[in-house]
């Protein structure tokens, strides 16, 4: 078994099909790593830009807070007994005394904005942009390397067959399961070794164009997806060991091959795809826009022409009659977030049981697993925008939580929520404050999302395998049988 083994590698890895399969595969591997390098600094750009527009936000708004300082110590400093003016606006400082400034006068303007105090703390840097983009071979392996699986082991028992040689392989005493199970491992290590050789090449230009920097974890699931880009190119080797067996030339099981080919990487994934979307119909941004505008258009005209009888200023005269009016608007505003908020969600519904749908199609065919396998193993795609959105309502409830429980402990608040005028004015202290916290998928995690995938990917294998060993059992060893 052994020398059937290395006969195939040697045979392979000189033939010119093999020479040309590594120059295009690493060629593309080598774009493909360039391509993210760019597409890290494209965004590297853009986030510094986005830095220095908070930034300057924040100096203008500090220079516009100083010169009210400054405009309201020269008109009443001199008749002001000396004192400091609160103001409410980041950073904390003392402002110098403006010159010119009498004696006596107001001393400096003391800045204690409750929320934020520094650039930094206003949420400017983005913390996930060190984590995206990283070397996305998805596409290389799903469509390249299983047309090079195909190329590789189109004709290894026919061919065989053909030159005649089959028969004086089979002449010896191996049983042919194990002839097979050598030429399949054969052309897997040969898979592997130019996937592991693109692997590198690809990370390394990465690295050297400006690539975001990678740690142990990334390494970690870029090892587990060539293992998962192994078994799914074997899918395809084990297709074309059964093909190979059946087919009476070459020819014939290339044509078979490359049919198969397409229709498991482009003609079902897109057409399933188009078909899903075609027949699953998802509530779109305008629908819910014209839904939205439908049910409140009415309300909140009549709102805004009662606003004056809804809100009255005088919280006196509106603690009289228990803030009837008051608590009416509220109620009327939370009827109207709930009836929003519903139809987002049945818009997220519709999306929802449009992917369901869409998955289960993918997964007919081993390239659709692989994807959604090598997705959920990277954290990105649906599932991660499932996660996000989930993080998005649970800081919403927590910040509204907030809010309440705030105006809730503060005695002189009516509590009557929407209404600024009747919430609390206290201060808050901004270590407090819920702040949105997105935590990436662990590796166990992403290992747990992508099992169900690579479980049937290994079926698939399996059962391919299978039907190759009784193929080639039963296979003529020349054309003459």
């Amino acid at each position: 078994m052994l020398a059937i083994y290395w006969r195939e590698i040697r045979e392979l890895s000189r033939s010119l099909r093999f020479l040309i399969a590594l120059c295009l595969f690493l060629s593309g591997m080598a774009i493909n790593g360039f391509v993210m390098g760019v597409a890290y600094q494209g965004l590297s750009q853009m986030h510094r830009q986005i830095e220095a527009q908070g930034e300057e936000r924040v100096r203008q708004a500090a220079a516009s807070l100083e010169q009210l300082a400054i405009n309201f110590n020269e008109v009443f400093g001199a008749s002001e007994r000396g004192q400091a003016l609160i103001l409410s606006a980041p950073p904390p400082k003392t402002l110098p005394l403006v010159a010119g400034t009498e004696a006596g006068g107001l001393h400096g303007a003391e800045w204690n904005f409750p929320n934020v105090a520094q650039p930094a703390d206003l949420g400017v840097w983005n913390p996930e942009l060190p984590a995206r983009p990283a070397p996305d071979w998805e596409f290389m392996v799903r469509i390249l390397l299983s047309f090079i699986a195909i190329i590789l082991s189109y004709d290894l028992v026919v061919g065989e067959r053909e030159r005649g040689t089959l028969a004086l392989t089979l002449a010896s005493p191996v049983p042919r399961r194990r002839v097979l199970c050598a030429k399949f491992l054969a052309v897997v290590t040969l898979l592997g070794c130019l996937l592991a050789a693109g692997a590198v090449l690809s990370t390394l230009i990465y690295l050297v164009r400006g690539g975001g920097p990678l740690v142990a974890v990334d390494y970690a699931r870029m090892g587990l997806f060539v293992a998962g880009a192994i078994l799914y190119s074997a899918v395809f080797v084990a297709a074309s060991l059964l093909v190979s067996s059946r087919a009476r030339s070459s020819v014939s099981s290339l044509t078979v091959l490359l049919i198969l080919w397409l229709a498991a990487t482009v003609v079902i994934p897109e057409g399933g795809t188009a078909a899903v979307q075609g027949s699953v119909r998802t509530v779109s941004d305008i629908q819910v826009e014209q839904r939205v505008i439908n049910q409140l258009e009415g309300q909140v005209n009549e709102m805004i022409g009662e606003m004056d009888a809804f809100v009255r200023p005088d919280v006196a005269e509106a603690r009289k009659d228990g803030f009837s009016s008051e608590q009416n608007y509220a109620r009327r505003i939370n009827q109207m977030i709930a009836s929003i908020k519903t139809t987002l969600d049945e818009q997220r519904a519709s999306h929802r049981r449009q992917a369901g749908v869409l998955q289960n199609v993918l997964r007919l065919t081993p390239s659709g697993l692989f994807q959604l396998g090598s997705e959920r193993l990277a954290g990105v795609g649906e599932i991660r925008e499932q996660r996000f959105l989930e993080a998005v309502d649970r800081w919403s409830d927590q910040y509204a939580g907030f809010i309440k429980e705030q105006d809730r402990l503060d005695p002189s608040s009516p509590h009557i929520l929407y209404v600024q005028n009747f919430m609390s004015q206290r201060p808050v202290d901004q270590a407090t404050v819920p702040r949105f916290r997105f935590e990436e998928f662990t590796l166990f995690e992403s290992l747990k999302n992508a099992g169900l995938d690579w479980l049937l990917l290994m079926l698939e294998l399996a059962v391919t395998l299978a039907f190759s060993f009784i193929a080639f059992e039963r296979a003529p060893v020349s054309e003459t049988v």
